[in-house]
């Protein structure tokens, strides 16, 4: 009894020593972002994952286990990742922002908080030193903040008292060794092993984690993003890859590889699915789109909350869409609406803020402030035509046909494209053909060679490329042509849920696209970028993760209840069958390895398992003469008594006899199991 309770304290020493070695790696990475939200969320779920190793450990018929609840929780977490941009109710992306070192680090206190779940022997407390020197080996230049020694120092002196504990362990295993054996050798392995442990932390872990950091959905790699969904003032920012634009002053094109995120941005209740636009730009220089002019803004006054932006349009009447926004992850100065927003509803009834239009831009947002949680817009999404030389749709006219020099050759392109076509909205739709057809989208097309014009570059080079290049080649050769042409940003329509019927707009929806003025129809939306198989397997994959992950969030009872009954199953399924067959393979191939004599014992257990399955098994206290006489009193199984007989006899002249079984025994034996087999199947059929 005294035995037992030292053994209990003994490893809860060890489980505590190894929960400080891990928090403090999770202490040193928060502490480095400065999120004490993360350092809480982080600490509970590793507690939580202790406290379940240490239950697996006092319940030994679980351990085997453990493995699987970690692969399963740890599929879950990157599922929840995927879906929501967060790990343990918090936005990891936002907090990282573009530090590698740091996106690392974060991934591996991701990956101890995971495999907390599954310490359930005493050597496995050990590894948990391997992330931690990593996490600090990493972030041990990052900062000189009192607190991150001391994090440090308390790591030391935990983690040699697990090295420690092991090296004990070795001592009296090698205490208990026979005579004669040889304790150096042994010695030896545990040293060879602790090493191997510091290497793999120090040489082997960081790119390891560079690799899981570059296949993980969400990589690392984004620009960092403030709270606000803000990367400076009046710059556009970037997360995922693609442009989230703040204000879209400019767009740089071509700028290389990109990764994406699927942090959920807003959702948008809409009847159609269209282009979410935060504004369009409309002068190229060879490298980017800026706003042709300075920034124009007209503030506009409303009551109630309500803003009516028509005179400002001052466009003809046309068809009108209403949407509503709601942000989720960000807050946002700059609205989003389809097309032309006309009419704007704000969560202000006071009316202290007012709304403003950017001429220049073509955008349109609050004056003070930023919206947190949602707004309602009604757009005109056709008929739009200008009316007057201060309406937003005939401003910046001169750029909107302009073509710098640098881009003089895709005049010569767009003429190969539209042919002998002659009506301007068909000539549109040859020219995104066109571009389509000669080059490739790729979210890995290379980044465009400094002094190079990116859009003839990537026309006569590359012609690989992603929605900027296409939008961008697109519009200047509509110009090329006489159309005038602006890219405008923003958003595409992303997924639909239609369980809530709303447009779930993520970052890595961020796009960019062409709209065109036709004489006859006005400022059109053309989408330039091509329909790829990359996209379908993104958007085909997208969907059932979504389900998923939008089940789990909804019905969190009923998730874990399938879980359990899984794990149950699973369970159930390897005792109740896995283990025998694999137990059944272990003896087939120790047999096997017997010659005849194990052949002739198998074809007897291959009889077992055949009359366990069709008539009736073999009892435990049974022995195989006892057996065959038990089956001969089965009058249904007296057509198959020779056979069994036969190898009953066969198998206890091999179990028993120290005479040499001869090949005949064994092909009398395979003979009399095939005849037992064929008559088995005619008796069950006459039953």
């Amino acid at each position: 009894m005294r035995a037992d309770r030292d053994r209990l304290i003994n490893h809860a020493v060890l489980y505590t020593a190894a929960f400080v070695v891990s928090a403090s790696g999770v202490r040193a990475v928060t502490m480095t972002i400065g999120d004490p939200a993360m350092w809480s969320a982080f600490v509970l779920v590793l507690a939580a994952g202790f406290g379940v190793s240490w239950l697996l450990r006092r319940f030994e018929q679980l351990r085997p286990y453990a493995v699987a609840w970690t692969a399963a929780l740890g599929g879950a977490a990157l599922l929840w990742y995927r879906e929501t941009g967060t790990f343990a109710g918090q936005p990891v992306a936002l907090a990282v922002g573009p530090d590698r070192q740091l996106g690392l680090a974060v991934l591996l206190a991701a990956l101890t908080v995971v495999w907390s779940f599954a310490l359930v022997r005493t050597e496995d407390l050990l590894f948990c030193v391997v992330p931690g020197l990593a996490i600090f080996g990493l972030l041990g230049s990052k900062t000189f903040d009192p607190q991150f020694t001391a994090a440090f120092l308390v790591f030391v002196f935990a983690s040699a008292y697990l090295v420690g504990h092991a090296h004990l362990v070795a001592e009296q295993q090698r205490s208990r060794m026979q005579p004669g054996a040889d304790a150096r050798h042994v010695a030896r392995q545990r040293f060879v092993l602790l090493a191997v442990l510091v290497a793999f932390a120090v040489g082997v872990a960081v790119p390891a984690a560079r690799a899981l950091a570059a296949i993980t959905p969400g990589s690392w790699s984004e620009r960092r993003i403030g709270r606000g969904g803000s990367s400076g003032s009046g710059a556009a920012g970037s997360a995922g890859g693609r442009p989230v634009w703040t204000s879209p002053r400019s767009l740089r094109v071509g700028a290389g590889p990109i990764r994406l995120s699927r942090r959920v941005v807003m959702r948008v209740q809409c009847a159609e699915p269209l282009h979410w636009r935060a504004g369009s730009l409309a002068y190229y220089t060879g490298e980017s789109w800026q706003a042709a002019n300075g920034r124009e803004a007209a503030a506009v006054a409303g009551v109630g909350g309500r803003f009516d932006l028509r005179p400002l349009v001052r466009a003809p009447r046309g068809r009108t869409v209403p949407q509503r926004f709601e942000f989720v992850t960000v807050s946002s100065a700059l609205l989003f609406a389809a097309m032309q927003p006309i009419e704007v509803n704000l969560p202000d009834p006071s009316g202290a803020r007012s709304v403003f239009l950017d001429y220049a831009g073509h955008a349109f947002g609050v004056t003070s402030g930023r919206l947190q949680d949602s707004y309602e817009v009604v757009s005109q999404v056709d008929n739009l035509r200008p009316l007057g030389p201060r309406s937003i749709l005939s401003a910046d006219a001169g750029a909107l046909l302009a073509i710098p020099f640098s881009a003089r050759e895709v005049e010569d392109l767009a003429r190969q494209a539209v042919g002998d076509v002659a009506d301007p909205a068909a000539q549109v739709s040859a020219i995104v053909g066109w571009v389509q057809a000669r080059a490739r989208y790729s979210l890995d097309a290379p980044a465009t060679p400094p002094g190079e014009d990116a859009v003839v570059h990537f026309l006569t080079r590359s012609r690989v490329g992603y929605c900027d290049l296409f939008a961008s080649a697109v519009a200047l050769m509509c110009r090329a042509q006489g159309i005038p042409a602006r890219v405008a940003v923003g958003f595409a329509p992303g997924d639909y849920d239609a369980s809530d019927g709303v447009y779930v707009v993520r970052e890595e929806d961020s796009h960019a696209w062409v709209e065109s003025f036709l004489p006859d129809e006005g400022w059109i939306t053309v989408e330039a970028s091509p329909a790829t198989g990359q996209q379908a397997r993104i958007a085909s994959q997208r969907d059932w993760l979504g389900r998923a992950a939008r089940f789990v969030n909804r019905h969190l009872m009923y998730a874990l209840a399938l879980l359990a009954l899984l794990a149950w199953a699973a369970v159930v399924g390897k005792g109740r069958w896995l283990d025998p067959y694999l137990a059944m393979r272990r003896r087939e191939q120790l047999l096997s390895a017997q010659g005849r004599r194990g052949e002739v014992i198998l074809l007897y257990d291959r009889l077992a398992r055949l009359l366990a399955k069709r008539a009736t098994a073999r009892r435990d206290a049974e022995t195989p003469s006892e057996y065959a006489n038990r089956l001969a009193r089965n009058a249904y199984l007296t057509s198959i008594m020779g056979g069994v007989s036969a190898i009953t006899n066969a198998y206890l002249a091999a179990r028993f006899s120290e005479r040499e079984v001869g090949e005949q025994q064994v092909a009398a034996a395979r003979q009399a199991l095939q005849e037992v087999t064929d008559r088995l199947r005619r008796v069950k059929a006459l039953r």
